[in-house]
Formats: structure tokens, C-alpha cells, sequence
């Protein structure tokens, strides 16, 4: 039987991630100008001054809330991660919920284009 989650209101999405902002989200369940359940894909990009411990208390926090899909990309030594179970395991694409996948190579392209 599927699980039936109700809409969050913009306070009680504040508080559920409770300062925790992604660098990008992806979702296909809301349609307001903020997200009501949780997202299907969050998307942390390391800055320099970023700590690990951190992103990883970031990736548990999205994870803890429901978010099916997290990834870390570092755009500097161009490395990305999936975050699954717990941890960090390397990725070469990202695989996203309705089975697209992206290549790493096009993202650090237009990143670059854009920089």
C-alpha cells in the first residue's frame, strides 16, 4: 500500500530542514513556490571552505527526511558522490529518480562554460 504524505506548510518545511538548504533540489511532487514533501534530489556542491563532516551531517539530515536522492559533487578536482546508507560512495554519472542519467563530464563542461 502506497503512503499517502500530506503537503508541509512553508514553516513546517523550515523546521523540518531546519536551516539546511541545498545547493539544488529536484522534485516532481510540488508545484508551489517551495517544496511540500519531501524532494526527490538534493544536490551539494563543495565550496573550498566546506568540511566534510559537515556535508555529511547535511547528507544524513536529507536522508532523514525522506529525500530519495542526494549527491555531493566537488567541482574543483571534479569528483561526485551518492550518499546511500549512510555514506559516500563514488559516482561516474548521476542516476536520477526517473532513471535519467547525467553525466559528470556535461555538468563540469557547462560549469566551466558558465565560470
Amino acid at each position: 500500500m502506497a503512503t499517502v504524505t500530506q503537503p508541509l506548510s512553508l514553516e513546517e518545511f523550515r523546521s523540518r530542514y531546519r536551516g539546511t538548504v541545498p545547493d539544488v533540489i529536484g522534485t516532481l511532487k510540488s508545484s508551489k513556490d517551495y517544496p511540500t514533501q519531501p524532494m526527490e534530489i538534493v544536490v551539494e556542491i563543495l565550496s573550498p571552505e566546506d568540511k566534510l563532516l559537515h556535508v555529511m551531517k547535511k547528507c544524513q539530515q536529507y536522508e532523514r527526511i525522506g529525500t530519495e536522492r542526494i549527491f555531493v559533487l566537488d567541482p574543483v578536482d571534479k569528483l561526485a558522490w551518492r550518499w546511500k546508507a549512510g555514506s559516500l560512495e563514488a559516482i561516474t554519472q548521476l542516476l536520477l529518480t526517473n532513471g535519467a542519467a547525467v553525466a559528470l563530464e556535461e555538468i563540469w563542461r557547462q560549469l566551466e562554460e558558465q565560470g
